[in-house]
């Protein structure tokens, strides 16, 4: 069963009503006779079977029980209970704002990475409701999307809905980074309107000479990388890569050390909103061994030490993940030949005509080196 707002509806032949303290401290207040059903959650189903030996029992969640709720595990434990839906905390949220929420996305930080907040955030949608836990709490979040420079139109908190003390704030990152609320919360994001959605639109991109990859490798690319939790992006130029694949990866590192280019990739990014790149300010090869492993890898043009980096690149991606590289000197075509010898690696000679201007023009060819991992 779930409860929050104003209403609680207790079944009539219900005798013990077993509750998680912040809901339990509400019921007591209305004169109902409560368990407390504490954490670890291993040790609930073992209470609730004791009381089920003697009671008809309710047990009584915050918010829906089967929206980030317990109730699916209960309904797995306890086949024959009955889930009563009640309104969620997202749902009671919004309507505190005034706001419609078809266009919001969810995302819970429940034992979960700050980091996971940032895929949802640049992706669609005017609004991110956010469940909080006692880590990740509302001034936690404020001061990662500052240091992470997100830009947000604004920052709600709901600090103990349904609950004595109910409060509702519209903050700014900066107001809400300095103040601790009142436990349990939630947030929402309400989100700045990206500049520029079209990823594969080259004109839109701040750049110079050399650090744009194309948009028609980079969806020749795309094709072969299935999407995941880490790319890497080696090289990264202005960060057209990055900012590509951040669409189909939960966070993408932009590995670059050139200051100028560094300077392009975030301002690229702040233009696209694509607040899952990650800026990493250091030679690729100082770090590939630090960062976290990837799902996909792509090696930029004209790299010395290409085949190291691209051994210790594969040795370090996940299984099934893809590496991938592009050439256009002769150089390093010899060295993709190396490469795709030794690691079985596939190789492809790209050709591009533009017909923009009426008569084609055959832009130079581009070869591309794809190698997926098996296990």
């Amino acid at each position: 069963m779930g409860s929050v707002g104003n209403r609680v509806d207790i079944p009539e032949d219900v005798d013990v009503i077993a509750a998680f303290p912040s809901v339990a401290e509400r019921l007591r207040s209305k004169g109902f006779n409560v368990v407390d059903l504490s954490l670890p959650l291993e040790r609930v189903e073992g209470v609730l079977k004791e009381l089920l030996e003697k009671h008809t029992v309710a047990v009584v969640l915050s918010g829906d029980p089967l929206f980030f709720g317990y109730g699916e595990k209960l309904k797995k434990a306890f086949p024959h209970a009955v889930v009563v839906p009640q309104v969620s905390y997202m749902q009671l949220a919004f309507a505190k704002m005034g706001r419609s929420w078809q266009n919001a996305s969810f995302c819970s930080l429940h034992a979960r990475p700050m980091e996971s907040i940032l895929k949802p955030l640049s992706d669609a949608g005017d609004y991110l409701f956010v469940f909080t836990d006692k880590s990740n709490t509302p001034r936690a979040i404020a001061s990662f999307l500052l240091e992470a420079e997100v830009e947000v139109e604004a920052f709600w908190i709901f600090e103990r809905l349904g609950l004595s003390g109910e409060k509702v704030s519209r903050l700014s990152l900066e107001d809400a980074s300095k103040i601790d609320f009142g436990y349990p919360n939630c947030v929402v994001v309400e989100k700045r309107r990206h500049e520029v959605t079209d990823v594969f639109n080259d004109e839109r991109y701040l750049s110079r000479r050399g650090l744009l990859t194309k948009s028609f490798v980079r969806g020749f690319l795309r094709t072969f990388f299935p999407g995941g939790g880490i790319f890497w992006d080696l090289g990264a130029g202005c960060g057209a890569v990055s900012i590509t694949f951040s669409l189909n990866y939960e966070l993408v590192f932009a590995v670059e050390k050139d200051k100028g280019a560094l300077s392009l990739i975030k301002d690229n990014r702040r233009k696209f909103g694509r607040w899952n790149v990650k800026i990493v300010a250091e030679r690729a090869e100082d770090v590939v061994s630090e960062l976290p492993p990837p799902n996909g890898v792509f090696i930029g043009v004209g790299r010395k030490g290409f085949k190291d980096l691209f051994e210790v690149s594969l040795k370090r991606l996940k299984p099934f993940g893809v590496v991938a590289a592009t050439f256009v000197t002769k150089q390093g075509i010899k060295e993709a030949l190396e490469v795709s010898e030794k690691f079985g690696a596939k190789l492809f000679r790209l050709s591009f005509a533009d017909y923009s201007e009426g008569l084609p023009e055959v832009k130079r060819p581009v070869w591309v080196l794809v190698c997926q991992k098996s296990i």
